[in-house]
């Protein structure tokens, strides 16, 4: 008999004498434990303009419990769709142009309906190159015939979609590893990709010394994961009628 795959609908309702923010972490709470018995996917029911309701604000939500999570599937088509068309257009007001490649970071995995409804998206604002990629952590290590871990950038890979990279590590600048206990790789998995699995890894290691808000070189994930989590711990304590900054100086 063939497994059966359960699911949960939430409708992330906020309970009398508690706010939007509170919803927010009891969803949070709930998809961890619906993850942690078994459960495949977590959906989100849409509504609008009812005040004890916080899932007016799918996209908002299904980040970031996409960020809290690790296995189960967060979304649907449809909401990868508006959340990615949406992004292109107020990319667009600020640029005036269309990006013509498009890499999409998640600490979760992307399930087919998110494949579809992103590359929807992507095709119908005319980019036709899109890489999807997953950044979580890995338990993972490896150890070289010397004292020092592996040199940071180190990449290893599995198969054509899912790799290891060293982010922290035996820097040669400096002839030593900067870090008080053994580094761990992060695991890169690959759902969709248009460019070498080479590319994307180093894209993702230069980008985790983005973060200057701080004077480390060498954060363990990418300023694109990073920022979606700081924005989202800010997000959720917006009201649903609210309209959320854009900026990112806003989030600093």
């Amino acid at each position: 008999m063939a497994a059966i795959n359960y699911s949960v609908l939430d409708l992330a309702t906020v309970i009398q004498g508690h706010s939007i923010a509170d919803s927010f972490n009891y969803s949070v709470a709930n998809a961890q434990q619906a993850e942690a018995l078994g459960y495949t996917r977590y959906w989100f029911a849409e509504h609008h303009n009812m005040v004890s309701v916080a899932s007016s604000a799918t996209s908002l939500l299904i980040g970031h419990i996409a960020g809290k999570t690790s296995t189960i599937r967060v979304g649907s088509e449809a909401q990868a769709f508006d959340l990615l068309d949406h992004s292109l257009k107020e990319y667009f007001e600020a640029l005036k142009v269309y990006p013509q490649r498009l890499v999409l970071h998640k600490t979760s995995n992307f399930n087919s309906n998110e494949i579809e409804g992103f590359k929807e998206a992507a095709y119908k604002n005319n980019i036709h190159a899109v890489d999807m990629v997953t950044i979580m952590r890995s338990d993972l290590r490896l150890y070289r015939e010397t004292m020092y871990p592996p040199l940071r950038g180190t990449m290893a890979s599995f198969d054509d979609k899912t790799h290891l990279l060293y982010t922290r590590g035996f820097v040669p600048f400096y002839n030593t590893y900067p870090g008080s206990y053994i580094p761990s790789p992060i695991e890169i998995r690959l759902f969709s990709h248009d460019e070498s699995p080479e590319l994307i890894c180093d894209e993702i290691l230069a980008l985790s010394k983005m973060n200057w808000n701080n004077t480390q070189f060498d954060r363990k994930f990418s300023i694109t994961i990073e920022c979606s989590r700081k924005v989202g711990e800010i997000l959720k304590y917006l009201d649903s009628d609210e309209t959320p900054q854009i900026k990112y100086s806003f989030y600093m």
